[in-house]
């Protein structure tokens, strides 16, 4: 079923594109009071 493919956030895929670009993803979730995503990925001056 493709609509069951499609749902959710897509963590894998975004997980896999922060590590391209040597980043993380943090998930943190508490009861009643929701879920945080965080994406860190590095700044390169140049």
């Amino acid at each position: 079923d493709a609509a069951a493919i499609q749902d959710g956030l897509g963590l894998r895929n975004l997980q896999h594109r922060a590590q391209l670009h040597h980043g993380a993803v943090n998930i943190e979730s508490s009861a009643g009071q929701g879920t945080t995503v965080t994406i860190t990925i590095p700044l390169h001056a140049g």
